[in-house]
């Protein structure tokens, strides 16, 4: 909220995906008058067992040095519905953009990504946000199926829960139209100015 207060906003709107939604919720809770409404997107308030050994495994597969593309590969299968492997084009792209990215996350810097991931956990803390909250998940998503998202919502009092089609753990990128418009009709629903 630092960089809120730096740039003079006294109130924003908080979007959140995956693991940025862990850090969302945790704003979320430790800053409720900071945050004009919260969008929690593919996300929960803690990580499944099957996630957490997933993540530990690709974090292992990373520092043992497994070849870029097929490191990239085998974690797009959990990310991307079968749809998007149909379009080779794609598939090429969206490697091509991970393998030449400038900024590599280093393996050590992974490790501790899954680690926190890990030991997120804010579940308790949920019927406690009294802040306007969205849950969007994708009906293909592997990692946070959409009944682990509708558990989140159910979790905060008075959220919205919404399932958009013909997508999995990466909505924005699968379905960046229907993605943008839910929201953008959440925002602007009972419009407030964000200060």
């Amino acid at each position: 909220m630092k960089l809120a207060k730096h740039l003079g906003l006294s109130c924003v709107n908080l979007l959140g995906h995956s693991m940025g939604g862990f850090i969302a919720l945790d704003l979320a809770i430790r800053y409720p008058d900071s945050i004009n409404k919260l969008i929690l997107a593919g996300s929960s308030a803690s990580n499944s067992k099957r996630n957490d050994s997933l993540f530990f495994d690709w974090a292992s597969c990373m520092k043992s040095g497994m070849d870029a593309e097929l490191w990239f590969r085998n974690v797009f299968y959990w990310l991307f519905s079968a749809r998007f492997f149909e379009n080779e084009t794609a598939v090429n792209d969206a490697l091509r953009y991970a393998i030449e990215y400038p900024y590599p996350q280093s393996a050590n810097a992974f490790r501790n990504q899954v680690e926190a991931i890990a030991g997120f956990d804010c579940t308790e803390h949920l019927s406690g946000i009294t802040i306007k909250t969205l849950a969007i998940s994708g009906k293909e998503d592997l990692l946070f199926p959409p009944e682990v998202s509708a558990r989140l919502a159910n979790a905060i009092p008075g959220a919205v829960f919404s399932v958009i089609e013909n997508a999995a753990h990466s909505i924005h990128m699968e379905q960046p139209r229907a993605f943008t418009d839910h929201v953008l009709e959440f925002l602007l629903q009972n419009k407030q100015t964000v200060q």
